[in-house]
């Protein structure tokens, strides 16, 4: 069916230590029918734009199986992986603009609880490699350091 492209990679803990929004992630190249896990940590944000310059975009699950298969494919190791999904007027979309999630079966994808916007701002979408779990909402933005003002949001 599909094929994957590994590159080498760093296991890392929870996305990047000290930053919850770079994460490694999966795009998908529509003329060869391949996901691609890119082992360069991005926020959601440049993580798109990489697949979209060098591929077809971030991957879009259709299924709770393709959703396993996926995160069973990218190194068994406890990462968040982006996926394709993001919040965006009211409803869930797909990067390479799938219908909302609200408006067809895509919903069964979600772990158990989730969505559920924690923090206030989770409007990106990201899986667990090497473990079936489900999709999880998550913040997108990235921090970069102000150096007047501390830390601050980038969106």
């Amino acid at each position: 069916k599909y094929t994957i492209t590994p590159g080498d990679f760093t296991v890392l803990n929870n996305c990047i230590k000290g930053s919850q929004s770079f994460c490694m992630f999966l795009c998908f190249a529509h003329t060869e029918r391949q996901f691609v896990f890119v082992d360069t940590p991005m926020d959601w944000t440049s993580a798109q734009t990489y697949c979209r310059q060098k591929y077809t975009d971030l991957v879009t699950v259709y299924d709770d199986q393709e959703n396993q298969e996926l995160t069973e494919l990218a190194p068994n190791t406890n990462m968040n992986i982006w996926i394709g999904l993001r919040h965006k007027v009211n409803k869930w979309r797909w990067s390479m603009g799938d219908p909302p999630l609200s408006d067809n079966k895509y919903e069964t994808i979600w772990a158990p609880t989730q969505p559920d916007n924690k923090f206030g701002d989770q409007h990106c979408a990201e899986v667990f490699a090497g473990t079936f779990t489900g999709v999880f909402d998550r913040e997108c933005w990235l921090i970069s350091r102000n150096p007047t003002n501390g830390l601050r949001k980038l969106d």
